[in-house]
């Protein structure tokens, strides 16, 4: 009984071993991804490394934003009807309906963040409901750096700090009631990425720091389909799956 204990002991060190060595690898980067993309995304890689990337979506905690401070801004005091959106580490992640519009035009809407440790908040950014996506300057590859006053979020449907990414922000909305146009905001560099994507969040890959969204096409006889694409959280294109053809809109 005890020889198998032993034995026992040791194969569940050798798994073990086996697991940290296959959640230690990482994927090669493209050669052609963009300079700004790839400078940033090595930043990112060294962040994920440090983390170890080994934790599921259901079991994400706070501890992987708990290093982050807060970043460089004026002080200013969290409007009372501000809406709680996320909370990771000691940061909360607040949307604040600034201008509610009619007929067509979608309303404006601020993001904010509050330290909970020191009470100390700060204004993020707006969007902008007259800003228009940069659609025709985006490929099916990589995301696309826009202006920080150019956020064509619409109705901000989705926020949310990212996991294992401190100081990034995922912000989405549908400003013509068709289209869902995503954005990544990097508060500690002040840049923000358009992905190429109309058809919003579908979910992150935590174990390799990816997140994924839907995007739809069309038929060359008519119809369309919807694919799922995959980023890194600094915009670079991994790759993309068609979506099951029951799931499609026609």
């Amino acid at each position: 009984m005890r020889n198998t204990t032993l034995c026992s002991l040791v194969l569940v060190v050798m798994m073990s071993g086996c697991v940290k060595r296959q959640t230690g690898e990482s994927a090669e980067g493209d050669a052609s991804a963009q300079t700004s993309i790839e400078a940033v995304e090595q930043n990112d890689s060294n962040e994920a490394a440090q983390d170890g990337n080994e934790k599921a979506r259901d079991s994400i905690v706070e501890e992987d934003w708990s290093d982050a401070s807060m970043p460089e801004g004026i002080l200013q005091t969290l409007p009372k009807t501000a809406i709680l959106c996320d909370i990771k580490g000691s940061f909360e992640l607040y949307k604040n309906l600034d201008i509610e519009c009619c007929d067509e035009h979608p309303n404006q809407w601020s993001l904010w963040l509050r330290d909970k440790e020191t009470g100390k908040v700060i204004f993020l950014i707006q969007t902008n409901n007259d800003a228009e996506p940069r659609w025709e300057e985006m490929t099916d590859a990589n995301a696309l750096e826009v202006p920080l006053e150019q956020i064509a979020a619409g109705d901000c449907d989705q926020v949310f700090l990212i996991p294992n990414a401190p100081g990034k922000v995922f912000v989405e909305g549908c400003p013509d009631g068709r289209n869902i146009w995503s954005y990544i905001y990097d508060f500690y560099m002040q840049r923000i990425i358009q992905l190429p994507t109309n058809e919003g969040f579908v979910d992150f890959d935590i174990q390799n720091n990816y997140i994924r969204l839907s995007h739809y096409r069309y038929y060359p006889e008519g119809g369309r389909y919807s694919v799922i694409k995959t980023f890194t959280y600094s915009g670079r294109f991994i790759g993309e799956e068609k979506q099951d053809p029951e799931e499609n809109i026609l």
